[in-house]
């Protein structure tokens, strides 16, 4: 039986490739030719505007990709998407649910009397006191006891207002009526009862603050408005493992792991305040200026905070109520402090371990010890033209810092080099990131066409394995098979990038007053990448 591949245009499906990682879950679905019209219909959606109708066989046939949702031909869509279809094309094909038909109306509105814009205004002048036109000559004693009694969920709202309000109206209040069960006015029966209805509404739909949420904070908390803004930031982030990945990329256990790893070097640690205060005799000694305003835990929610969210300092000024001086600090310290005590979790990964927990993507490539990459992160731009130049980076057109890494088959980093300017050469930075001293006789080091490292790796006793040339010519399908079998695995480090870039102020444009901090930023991004679920199983 002969093999089949998709008709359509830069379709790449073809059954002789079944294990490859594109055909998967992919069938083909044969050309209507008994149906002219709709083999026709195909044949257009297949933009092949050079083959005639009778070029199409019995054996012509179209891939699952093309049809909404990769599973071919339905009833309700039994036509492939043309290539290329725009949005608009395709929300013809994702319109399913129909407009319903209009209702005919049984009853005629009911038209309420309209209310003079002063009577209005003149509610607001008393402060919303909604129920003292009621009964004018009657007060309501009400205390603040017998508000929160109450068990009329309608009329708690009002209650409360009418407590705050009830001087205001005794005092001001002029009406006269002879029933005290009646208003003095059409208009003012209208304007309770309408005002009413409203504080119901408000009543039902506000948020409900018990006992028990209140009990969560001390008194300390609720008396200092900075302190329940650091409490609640903290409490949203520790509440599951969902927000706590969202904030920082930990889960709640490892995140508190980490923490009782660093609380004891963070007791005694020197905050940081620049080059120039830090000497010798600035180290000894007791440490000077103010007492703490956060705890250790706020400084360390508030450094992640900071790198997976990318938050800039004056607004974690405001949620964590220090000051932006003290922000700037606290992420140095903190960062430097990370750096130094979890640097040890990127370690070069052991042969033994890697064809331990080797995975099945790379069955064909066993001794494969590491991929490496290069990856850039935009920079501002400097205002002095050398260093213009030299950051300059021709393939993303703009100012950026260059870094290489290097993973192990399962996806964890197992190499970070510090930054480099953005016009540096891959072979380049290979040479000068000290990668080379890490790598060992018989490795095989598997990477991208542009890394002419080989001469390089010979030195060292190991070898490279990257895509196959062309040299201006057509691959040959070993060739071609080679290269897809390569790229199928090495994609795993562009996914690894992709998480470490997940982090929002790697994404953004760096400023330069970071540019100190650059290398511990990575590197404990990467750290916390490694403590993230296996990237390849």
């Amino acid at each position: 039986m002969p093999h089949k591949n998709c008709f359509f245009k830069d379709c790449r499906s073809d059954s002789r490739y079944a294990d490859a990682v594109h055909m998967k879950g992919v069938f083909f679905v044969k050309f209507p030719l008994k149906d002219e019209n709709k083999a026709h219909q195909w044949l257009l959606a297949s933009k092949r505007s050079n083959m005639a109708r009778e070029t199409i066989g019995r054996f012509t046939c179209v891939c699952s990709k093309h049809f909404l949702d990769g599973k071919g031909p339905t009833d309700k869509y039994p036509d492939p998407i043309p290539v290329g279809a725009s949005s608009a094309e395709l929300d013809k094909y994702k319109r399913t649910i129909k407009r319903k038909e209009p209702v005919l109306r049984t009853e005629e509105p009911v038209k309420k009397p309209r209310i003079a814009l002063s009577e209005r205004y003149a509610l607001q002048d008393h402060h919303y006191g909604l129920c003292t036109f009621v009964k004018p000559r009657q007060p309501t004693n009400v205390t603040m006891s017998n508000a929160i009694n109450s068990t009329e969920e309608e009329s708690t709202g009002a209650v409360l207002m009418v407590a705050t309000t009830q001087t205001a109206f005794n005092t001001d209040n002029t009406h006269n009526s002879t029933d005290g069960d009646t208003p003095t006015s059409v208009g003012e029966d209208i304007m309770v009862e309408d005002l009413c209805r409203a504080a119901k509404v408000d009543a039902s739909t506000q948020t409900d603050i018990t006992l028990e949420n209140l009990q969560r904070y001390s008194n300390s908390q609720l008396q200092d408005h900075d302190k329940l803004k650091r409490a609640m930031i903290v409490e949203s982030v520790t509440t599951d493992d969902k927000s706590c990945h969202f904030y920082t990329g930990m889960t709640v256990a490892v995140l508190m792991m980490i923490f009782k790893f660093l609380e004891p070097k963070a007791r005694n640690m020197r905050y940081w305040e620049g080059d120039a205060r830090h000497t010798d005799e600035s180290i000894k000694g007791t440490r000077r200026g103010p007492a703490r305003k956060l705890s250790n835990l706020e400084e360390y929610i508030m450094t992640l905070v900071r790198l997976r969210r990318g938050f800039d300092v004056q607004f974690l000024s405001d949620i964590f109520g220090v000051s932006i001086t003290r922000v700037s600090r606290l992420f140095s310290t903190w960062i430097n402090l990370m750096y130094h005590d979890l640097k040890f979790l990127i370690r070069w990964a052991p042969k033994d371990q890697i064809l331990k927990h080797l995975p099945k993507s790379f069955k064909n490539y066993k001794k494969t010890r590491a991929i490496i990459d290069c990856t850039e992160l935009f920079v501002q731009k400097p205002s002095l033209p050398s260093s213009q130049r030299i950051t300059w980076s021709s393939y993303k057109q703009h100012n950026t810092f260059k870094i290489l890494v290097a993973i192990a088959p399962t996806g964890a980093f197992t190499f970070v080099s510090r930054l480099f300017t953005g016009s540096i050469s891959d072979k380049k930075i290979v040479l000068e990131s000290g990668f080379l001293d890490v790598v060992e006789p018989g490795d095989d080091i598997m990477a991208d066409r542009g890394f002419l490292i080989r001469d390089l790796l010979a030195l060292r006793g190991a070898t490279l394995n990257i895509p196959p040339f062309s040299h201006g010519k057509q691959l040959s399908s070993k060739g071609t098979t080679k290269t897809r079998r390569i790229a199928s695995v090495r994609i795993h480090v562009e996914r690894a990038i992709g998480r470490l870039k997940n982090f929002k102020l790697l994404q953004s444009k760096i400023p330069l007053s970071l540019k100190s901090l650059m290398d511990p930023i990575v590197l404990v991004c990467a750290v916390i990448t490694n403590l993230d679920k296996r990237l390849v199983t």
